[in-house]
């Protein structure tokens, strides 16, 4: 590691601080574009916002899962820093970011391979179908985003790194272009 913190000293309130506000920020990020991005679409009409409406829970699913892969990456990761075994440590975190990688491609491609009949499933009309695969793409690219990055640098005591990583997906979202998925 080349980079780590004791967090065992100074005071409790302020390390906690510094490592709660990016996490903060990059949450605040992800309420303020699905508000602002619903406003959007719902001027579209009701089929884009219908569409828009399918693609939670899936989304709400997919972040589930990196919560989850984030979890025990940390359990495991944690271990090996509070064992000082630097060396493990570095290892379990280069698998972790590579399981993430792997992962998302998997969970990408079975999420491009099964759109349709899942959407189908859940009841969306043909128009609407439709309406739901640019939003879900780009949900599987954040989530390929999030799978890779954010667990292994938060256990490293570095939490300046997944609020951002929040945030530049965000951003991914808000670029130009965008508001035309719908």
């Amino acid at each position: 590691m080349t980079h780590t913190r004791d967090l065992t000293e100074g005071p409790v309130g302020k390390t906690l601080w510094n490592l709660t506000l990016p996490m903060i920020a990059g949450f605040f990020s992800m309420i303020a574009f699905n508000l602002v991005d619903t406003l959007f679409v719902a001027q579209l009409g009701t089929e884009p916002l219908a569409a828009m409406s399918f693609t939670f829970p899936v989304i709400f699913f997919l972040a589930g899962m990196i919560v989850g892969l984030g979890t025990g990456t940390a359990s495991v990761i944690a271990r090996a820093v509070g064992a000082g075994d630097a060396h493990r440590a570095q290892r379990l975190t280069t698998d972790a970011i590579l399981l993430g990688f792997v992962w998302a491609i998997v969970v990408s491609v079975l999420g491009i391979l099964t759109i349709d009949p899942l959407f189908a499933l859940l009841g969306a009309s043909p128009p609407i179908r439709a309406l739901t695969r640019p939003g879900l793409l780009l949900a599987l690219a954040a989530f390929g985003l999030g799978a890779c990055s954010d667990s292994p640098a938060g256990i490293q005591s570095d939490l300046a790194v997944p609020g951002p990583s929040f945030n530049s997906a965000r951003l991914i979202d808000f670029s130009p272009g965008t508001e035309q998925l719908y």
